[in-house]
């Protein structure tokens, strides 16, 4: 795999680079559009779904825009894009489909629905996984058909002979007697009309739409209020957000200003010190090292003394060249010039480091006795709560002391004796070695 290749799946966030059977073609910005990164990824395989939305969740790590296209050494067959879909369905709808997939020549699939209701459900679904093979680069034609049913035939019932019915005598209604008016009655009132005043009318008509008036007029009160408030709130909120992002600002600048370090001589100090810079001192017991989306490197130092520890991060850059990085180990004297941090996320105290110096390592203890003992009960941290360091460490302090041997007896386990066979290669077999095992089962 090209070294681009594994600093771009890097910086996306990728783990365990090697199962990524992928390659550059090419890879450039556009020459039109120059923020734009137009990339050809070469695949030696078809993509297995996990991996593929791996990789999916992974591009929306990109902090530029990009065009994606791909190629295969082995194209992908019939049985793979049908296996694509069975996967990519089940983890979007937590069901299987309820169609298959059969293949129509080299390059196409056909699904065929049962009916109109169900392609019309499945349908925007296909859709969605078309576009996934879309963005794969995959040369497949989808084939969507309704299974055709034959329709039984239907032979038209006999029609009835006409029944000749017998006409209906109809009566004529009688006439109606006209009413007489009496002496001085309105005409208007014998023939049931009574209209009623026009200044009537005009009255409930002025009264309805005063009320409608005074509707409306409340309506618009109540939008205004609501908007007031509404914009109130997004005043508010946008006020919040500029406090938050002016403290993260500051904060930023004062971690990463240098000068003005205080000296601290015991690590247990720190946490009763203010937020600002610190000089301090300790031994490295623990190196984390992850490489950061944009390819550098960023570790994660376990410093302590006999008061305390501390982490300290660590970034590539100007002030700390990735040589100087990675030549710090575990067991080295460190000097480190920083500012103290809290963790966003579990809100403990860090120090981000400006300036990182190794010193010379701790002299060992002396053994001022002439006569010199021999160490028979001795464990490793092979030796669960009772050993918490390194054979390598023991024989270069009797090494140091001027003993003739050392053993080694873990508790039931033998896994130190390769550390041990190291440690001897490594000073020339200075110290003889017993090699030995406390026996758990006999103890009572």
């Amino acid at each position: 795999m090209q070294n681009k290749m594994i600093r771009f799946l890097s910086s996306i966030g990728m783990r365990d680079i090697e199962r990524f059977d992928l390659d550059f073609v090419s890879v450039g910005r556009d020459p039109v559009e120059r923020d734009v990164v137009n990339m050809v990824i070469q695949k030696d395989l078809p993509w297995e779904y996990p991996l593929l939305q791996e990789f999916i969740e992974g591009l929306g790590n990109a902090q530029y825009p990009y065009t994606l296209r791909f190629q295969y050494l082995n194209p992908p067959s019939a049985d793979d894009i049908s296996g694509l879909f069975f996967n990519w369905y089940y983890s979007h709808y937590y069901d299987t489909p309820k169609v298959g997939m059969e293949a129509q020549g080299e390059k196409a699939l056909l699904i065929l629905y049962k009916d109109e209701e169900e392609r019309d459900s499945l349908s925007p679904r296909l859709s969605a996984f078309k576009e996934l093979l879309s963005f794969l680069t995959y040369d497949f034609d989808i084939i969507e058909e309704v299974e055709k049913k034959e329709e039984p035939v239907v032979e038209p019932a006999p029609e009835p002979e006409p029944v000749e019915e017998e006409p209906v005598p109809v009566e004529e209604p009688a006439p109606a007697e006209e009413p007489v008016a009496e002496a001085g009655e309105p005409e208007a009132e014998i023939a049931g009309a009574s209209p009623e005043p026009e200044t009537i009318v005009e009255e409930e008509n002025v009264a309805d739409l005063q009320e409608k008036e005074m509707h409306t007029a409340l309506d618009f009160a109540s939008e205004d209020k609501a908007i007031k408030e509404a914009g109130e709130d997004m005043l508010l909120a946008e006020m919040e957000a500029n406090l938050i992002k002016m403290k993260e600002e500051r904060e930023r600048a004062r971690v990463w200003k240098t000068g003005d370090y205080k000296p601290i001589d015991h690590i247990g100090k720190i946490a009763d010190e203010p937020l600002a810079n610190i000089d301090f001192d300790g031994e490295v017991f623990q190196i984390d090292s992850r490489m950061s989306r944009s390819g550098r490197i960023n570790v994660t130092i376990g410093i302590g003394d006999e008061t305390g520890a501390i982490s300290v991060r660590a970034f590539e850059g100007k002030r700390l060249s990735i040589a100087k990085i990675k030549g710090i180990e575990p067991g080295q004297m460190v000097r480190i010039r920083g500012a103290i941090d809290l963790d966003k996320f579990n809100n403990q105290r860090i120090v981000v480091a400006h300036f990182v110096d190794l010193l010379p390592p701790k002299p060992m203890r002396e053994d001022p006795e002439e006569e010199k003992r021999v160490e028979l009960h001795l464990h490793t941290k092979m030796s669960t709560m009772d050993g918490v360091a390194d054979f390598k460490n023991y024989y270069a302090l009797a090494e140091h002391m001027g003993m003739d041997a050392i053993a080694i007896t873990d508790h039931g386990v033998v896994q130190g004796f390769p550390a041990a066979q190291l440690a001897r290669d490594k000073h020339k077999e200075t110290l003889k070695k017993i090699f030995s095992c406390i026996d758990l089962t006999t103890l009572k």
